[in-house]
């Protein structure tokens, strides 16, 4: 069971979502990484996608990302160590 992290509330929805709308659709936001932060080209950008857990008790609101993104920060964390 998800827990809210500010008020240890049970009362938490797990998998919301952040949307951006324009005046034609509304559109998922995500997250961006590089593997190579300092490059000009060829950064190795990485989209990955972010969930919100919302607490129905205080209101928090945590963003993370989606659980089939986690082998893509591995990753990317990975390269950036050697």
């Amino acid at each position: 069971m998800d827990k809210c992290a500010k008020c240890d509330s049970e009362n938490v929805i797990p998998d919301g979502e952040l949307l951006d709308r324009d005046e034609t659709a509304e559109h998922a936001l995500g997250a961006a990484i590089y593997k190579d932060p300092d490059a000009l080209v060829f950064a190795g950008k990485k989209r990955l996608a972010v969930a919100a857990r919302i607490c129905a008790d205080c209101g928090h609101l945590e963003l993370y990302v989606r659980d089939h993104d986690l082998d893509t920060v591995r990753e990317v964390l990975e390269q950036r160590r050697r």
